[in-house]
Order: structure tokens, then C-alpha cells, then sequence
């Protein structure tokens, strides 16, 4: 990641936490996002929410970590979901606060969406976690052809360069 070096987590694990979170956030993606938001019909809360969906996971208590692993992965997820400073992200606020349960301690990735992620567009249902689900149904299914299909492979291709032109610019 641009000259990050691991043993700067070694020697001063904060200031490291800092310097990643920043690169990866306020560095790769929110310039991603907000080209993509702006080129898509898609809002940023929908895509900082797909983020989440992904990287929650990733800190997830599991039965072979140790406890000084699993306090490092809780601490971690704290410091990027509630206090992370907004410049580390690279928006007004720390966009993932929104997406954490706020009640639980320590904090943990809500179980269902706050937005919808389109999924119902490109297979035709929705997935397990959409809001747009009735509590009743876990799936629903839908008539429509999706947003995307409506694209060639070679439209894809160049709608992809175009973002990646716009934030080489930025």
C-alpha cells in the first residue's frame, strides 16, 4: 500500500492503524465512490454500505483467534466504525457509524440493510439482507430485466476507465 510498511505496526500500531485506514479510505475508495456516484445512479450511502457488508466480516470474533487477537480485531472495528476521524475516510462524517448496531457493546455490523444494494437487478431476487424484504418472505422475486444487463461487457469495460480517468485527475 503505497510504502506502508509492516513493521510500522509493529513499532507504533496506532499511528500504522492511522495511515491505513486513511490510504485505503480517504486514499482508494472514497474517490472511487464519489466517481461512481456521480457517473451511476447509485448513491454513496449504498455503496459505503456495500463496503461494510464486506469488510465486517473480516472482523468477526473466530473460535481459533485468541483473546488478544479478538480484543485487537475488536479494538480495530471500534476505531474504524466510531472513531476514526472523517479525514481518515475521506467524507464529512465517518460513514460507517451509521451501518453498526447502536446499542450493542462492543459495536458490531447491523444484520440487515439500511439501503438497498440492487442485488434484486442483476438475479432477479432479493438478497437475504435487503430492507425491501417483508418480514414474511426471505426472498422475493422480480419481473423486471436488470440495470445492468442492459449493458455490453465492452460498455462495463469503458464506463470502468472512465472512473478511473476521472479520479487519476482528482
Amino acid at each position: 500500500m503505497n510504502g506502508l510498511r509492516v513493521q510500522a505496526a509493529l513499532d507504533d500500531r496506532k499511528m500504522w492503524r492511522q495511515e491505513v485506514v486513511k490510504e485505503m479510505f480517504a486514499v482508494q475508495l472514497a474517490p472511487l465512490l464519489h466517481t461512481l456516484a456521480s457517473i451511476f445512479p447509485v448513491s454513496k450511502a449504498v455503496l459505503w454500505e456495500n463496503i461494510m457488508v464486506r469488510i465486517a466480516p473480516l472482523y468477526s470474533s473466530r473460535t481459533e483467534e485468541s483473546d488478544q487477537e479478538r480484543q485487537r480485531l475488536q479494538a480495530d472495528f471500534v476505531y474504524l466504525t466510531q472513531i476514526a476521524p472523517r479525514d481518515l475516510l475521506g467524507e464529512r462524517r465517518n460513514p460507517l457509524t451509521r451501518f453498526t448496531e447502536d446499542k450493542a457493546v462492543p459495536p458490531v455490523a447491523k444484520i440487515k440493510r439500511i439501503t438497498c444494494c440492487f442485488y434484486y437487478q442483476m438475479l432477479g431476487e432479493y438478497c437475504i439482507r435487503c430492507p425491501k424484504i417483508d418480514s414474511e418472505n426471505n426472498s422475493q422475486t422480480v419481473t423486471f430485466l436488470p440495470l445492468l444487463r442492459e449493458y455490453k461487457q465492452t460498455e462495463l469495460v469503458t464506463l470502468v476507465r472512465l472512473a478511473e480517468d476521472a479520479i487519476v485527475r482528482r
